[in-house]
């Protein structure tokens, strides 16, 4: 019986270890998405402007 609780106090253990490396893994490649996508400014008011003048064009169109 303790040789058994050994092994699952164990496999728990390796499992734990596991998962924070994989979390680790995760994290590291939101990073790294996030400064590509950020890698430049935002220039969300021109962005709006766009939006705008596309919606207003079609609107007239129709």
């Amino acid at each position: 019986m303790a040789g058994f609780l050994s092994r699952c106090i164990e496999k728990i253990k390796s499992w734990i270890h596991w998962s924070w490396t994989y979390l680790l893994a995760v994290w590291v490649v939101l990073v790294v998405f996030v400064v590509y996508i950020l890698r430049g400014p935002l220039k969300l008011s021109e962005n709006f402007s766009y939006g705008e003048k596309y919606y207003l064009i079609r609107r007239t169109s129709q």
